[in-house]
C-alpha cells in the first residue's frame, strides 16, 4: 500500500517547485556572465543541501559539498 503524502508533503514540494522556478527566473533575467552562473550553482547547491524535497537523501545533505558541475564556457 502506497503511504498518502500528508499537507506538508504537499507544502513542501510546492514551495521547492517555486523556488526552482524563482532561481531560473532569476538567471534568465541576469546579466549573461560567469558571476550570474556562480550565482546559480550557489543556490542550487543550497537547495539540495537543505530543502525536504532534494533529492539528496536526509543522511548525506550535511556532507555535500556541492553537485557536480562541467566547468563554466562563455561561448
Amino acid at each position: 500500500m502506497t503511504e498518502q503524502p500528508t499537507l506538508h508533503d504537499t507544502l513542501d514540494l510546492w514551495d521547492y517547485r517555486r523556488r526552482v522556478a524563482d532561481l531560473y527566473a532569476s538567471v534568465r533575467g541576469a546579466t549573461p556572465g560567469e558571476a550570474t552562473w556562480l550565482n546559480w550553482r550557489e543556490q542550487r547547491d543550497t537547495l539540495f543541501a537543505t530543502h525536504p524535497q532534494s533529492a539528496i537523501p536526509p543522511e548525506q545533505r550535511a556532507a555535500l559539498e556541492g553537485l557536480p558541475y562541467f566547468d563554466y564556457d562563455s561561448t
